[in-house]
């Protein structure tokens, strides 16, 4: 709808709040401010106007709702004093300094643990990447390692021959050479699986160090007991309703 229709009811919601018609005020106003089809800067005054009667009428839970929403949508919003009475910018930057107006941040994420293998943690952490590389070497190396280590375990026969061959009983004969060289490989692989299993904890936890540190850097806004210490130490000074209207 056209900003001189919005103008035009604020206008009328004025006069009636300073006739001494606060209810029909209030109810224009509210009309005002639940239709979005006005002009966004008129539904902004409109809600000022309704936190000072909401204040002068001794509402201070609506007043600081109303405030919280003109803040939600501009940040940067001052009340000019020649356009409002003391208590009213007062209360009004005490709502603004307060910060309860900002969106709640989301808590941050539960800690991964960083003692999961196979890149577990990586995944977790949102880096899926480093986990794919994680698993996949970890995978490898330890599923390599346990396999040469089963294989060990059933063929421990060796003949002296320089070739394989069999027994009295059929079963098979392996070369010393063959079995040294199977079980180096599986020394190797074993190693290969330690350090990668040791990689990826070291990286998870370092991951998990940097995200709590930028998590504590992250700066958070002034909450509603900093202001009331503030207001206890004389930093803030909040001017009563003095009755004037």
């Amino acid at each position: 709808m056209s900003t001189l229709a919005a103008k035009a009811r604020l206008e009328n919601a004025s006069r009636s709040y300073h006739a001494g018609r606060r209810d029909l005020a209030i109810s224009l106003l509210t009309a005002l401010v639940r239709d979005d089809a006005w002009d966004p800067a008129m539904v902004q005054q409109a809600r000022i106007l309704m936190g000072e009667i909401f204040l002068v009428q001794g509402n201070e839970a609506a007043a600081r709702d109303a405030f919280e929403q003109v803040l939600a949508n501009a940040p940067e919003t001052t009340l000019d004093p020649f356009e409002h009475p003391p208590d009213i910018c007062a209360f009004f930057e005490l709502v603004k300094a307060s910060g309860s107006w900002r969106p709640t941040p989301l808590p941050p994420p539960k800690p991964v643990s960083p003692w999961l293998p196979l890149g577990i943690s990586q995944l977790r952490q949102g880096r899926p990447v480093a986990g794919t590389l994680i698993a996949i070497s970890q995978g490898a190396s330890c599923g390599l390692s346990a396999g040469l280590f089963a294989w060990l375990a059933l063929n421990r026969r060796y003949g002296s021959q320089d070739v394989p061959g069999f027994d009295a009983n059929g079963n098979r004969l392996w070369t010393v050479e063959t079995l040294r060289s199977r079980r180096a490989a599986q020394i190797a692989l074993t190693a290969g699986c330690y350090t990668s299993v040791s990689l990826g904890f070291a990286d998870a936890w370092v991951s998990r160090r940097r995200s709590k540190r930028d998590t504590s850097d992250t700066p958070h806004p002034v909450g509603t007991q900093d202001i009331q210490n503030r207001r206890s130490d004389g930093q803030v000074l909040v001017l009563h309703l003095s009755g004037r209207f």
